[in-house]
């Protein structure tokens, strides 16, 4: 590859460069923290294409049509999940020391995951089933 000369170039100079040289010559090298920005732009760049996905979904009133209701606003729903063990199972620590390879041990991990998702929705199961 040849070394391009630092200072100005003449046309004469031009002539003798090759075309692939020429092209990076004439695109201007701007630094991306340097080009201006809106801040409507801003804030488009910084928002995810899923966080947008799901503003956009949202409905503020529901769609009627000809006196009938066709779509409405989905309301959030608060499941009530009843998990597969007693709470005395669940907090003895000799279940907790199980070796990783115990079903029972995998089983505490998930509860403790769907409670930590679902805090008011999870109750045990009662200790008459078990």
């Amino acid at each position: 590859m040849t070394d391009l000369p630092s200072a100005p170039v003449t046309d004469k100079e031009r002539e003798r460069i090759p075309i692939g040289e020429k092209l990076l010559e004439r695109v201007p090298i701007v630094r991306v923290d340097e080009i201006p920005v809106s801040p409507e732009e801003k804030k488009a760049m910084e928002e995810s294409h899923l966080e947008r996905v799901e503003k956009e979904a949202e409905l503020k009133k529901p769609i009627v049509h000809k006196g009938q209701v066709l779509v409405t606003a989905p309301s959030a729903q608060k499941p009530k999940i009843v998990l597969p063990v007693s709470k005395q199972i669940y907090l003895n620590p000799k279940n907790w020391h199980l070796p990783v390879t115990a079903a029972l041990r995998w089983l505490l991990t998930w509860i403790k995951r769907v409670i930590k998702i679902y805090p008011e929705g999870t109750v045990f199961q009662d200790e008459s089933i078990t």
